[in-house]
């Protein structure tokens, strides 16, 4: 969803990225990777969508059609 927002120019990444994604943390620290199940699912699960005090009605109702049509 999130390529399909981009394509259409809407802005959206994801929002975080695990613990257990992070290279710096698998290398220094010896973390139990399946103990990160719900992270990950989350993380594969959620779409952020774009929010702020400036998008106007316009923008809102391109968002939505948008989302509508995925």
């Amino acid at each position: 969803m999130i390529n399909y927002l981009k394509k259409n120019n809407i802005f959206s990444e994801n929002f975080w990225i695990p613990m257990s994604n992070q290279n710096f943390l698998i290398k220094n620290y010896n973390l139990n990777l399946n103990k990160f199940n719900n992270s990950n699912s989350y993380y594969s699960r959620v779409v952020p969508l774009p929010s702020s005090l400036f998008l106007n009605k316009k923008d809102l109702k391109y968002i939505c059609n948008v989302l509508n049509s995925f």
